[in-house]
């Protein structure tokens, strides 16, 4: 898919925000959500699949694969390695395109415990540089977003001579925190907060 390739670099970019969630005290708390039963689903079946996106998608097999701790650690501030380490269970990532100039990239990293899940989200590393790689800024995440304290990144990409749309949403589910980015000319936020709902029914689902 030789018109995307400008736009491959983001994935190696993008799962820097599974440690960039907001700071913010809104949502669910630890305390809270302490009963919550652990999602024991694997996480390659809580990512987008391709029956969750229009037609004419097709996965990408190079960057459609598991994410193992070592991968995890290496995006970590010092200080969430240990949660890491203490509650990482598993993750997976699900790289889409449609051939023309949309791309869906799907990220799922399951915790063994709310605690680990919320103190890795709340890592801040990486955000700056993603920023400044899709030319973004931090706004307000889409209203109805789903999950807890949402981080929501709007921004463009150089696609083919000229800028196209660019939108990364993380948000955490219980144990679960998911990583959802879209870009390319047919995206939109409409289209982005409509399949992080379809990826977030697979973890309640899968509760």
């Amino acid at each position: 898919m030789p018109r995307l390739l400008p736009a491959l670099a983001l994935v190696a970019v993008i799962p820097l925000i599974a440690g960039c969630g907001s700071a913010g005290s809104g949502g669910s708390t630890p305390a809270r959500e302490a009963s919550i039963a652990q999602v024991q689903a694997p996480a390659a079946s809580l990512v987008l699949h391709l029956p969750d996106l229009e037609s004419g998608f097709a996965a990408v097999p190079k960057y459609t694969k598991p994410i193992s701790l070592r991968d995890e650690l290496k995006s970590d501030a010092p200080g969430t390695r240990a949660a890491d380490r203490a509650g990482f269970r598993d993750g997976y990532a699900a790289f889409y395109a449609n051939g023309t100039s949309d791309a869906v990239l799907s990220d799922v990293l399951l915790y063994r415990d709310v605690a680990s899940a919320t103190t890795v989200f709340h890592d801040t590393t990486g955000l700056a540089k993603l920023q400044a790689e899709l030319h973004g800024r931090l706004a307000p995440a889409p209203a109805g977003t789903p999950g807890s304290d949402p981080i929501f990144i709007t921004g463009r990409i150089s696609l083919r001579g000229a800028y196209a749309p660019a939108y990364v949403l993380a948000w955490r589910h219980d144990t679960v925190i998911n990583v959802l980015a879209c870009w390319g000319l047919g995206t939109s936020t409409s289209h982005l907060l409509s399949l992080a709902h379809r990826q977030d029914a697979h973890i309640t689902a899968a509760a």
